[in-house]
């Protein structure tokens, strides 16, 4: 949560009059904060770098653990902690950049099998080494 710099004045004024022990706490509680976003915004930087989005890494990192073996669709939603719809919307994307490949299941084709493709584990690969 990004706190306006209103709002962090108006928290430490109020920490400051409860005593200097709550003004030193609410002092590491915004310093913690701002330490978050900074670490997020290079995340996300570096995720920009290598032509990866969150969703999109969070899928490639945990079929990387896996590989070489097959994960499940459904199981690679939960694992990575997304939704079905934003799964999909990565997948569709990751699969147009030939990053992963999907396979029906011979026997019961609502299942969908999935895998990183060799481009796939480069590029995960790479970006985890940066």
């Amino acid at each position: 949560m990004q706190l306006d710099s209103i709002t962090a004045q108006t928290l430490l004024a109020s920490a400051r009059e409860a005593g200097l022990e709550a003004e030193m706490r609410c002092l590491a509680l915004l310093a913690h904060g701002a330490t978050g976003q900074a670490l997020h915004a290079a995340f996300q930087l570096e995720l920009a770098r290598s032509g990866l989005t969150e969703p999109g890494f969070g899928l490639l990192s945990v079929l990387y653990a896996h590989d070489p073996e097959l994960t499940l669709r459904s199981d690679l939603a939960v694992t990575a902690g997304l939704s079905p719809m934003r799964t999909d919307d990565a997948l569709t994307r990751l699969e147009m950049s030939r990053l992963v490949r999907r396979h029906r299941d011979a026997k019961d084709r609502r299942l969908v099998w999935l895998t990183l493709t060799d481009a796939g584990r480069e590029q995960v690969s790479g970006a985890l080494h940066r």
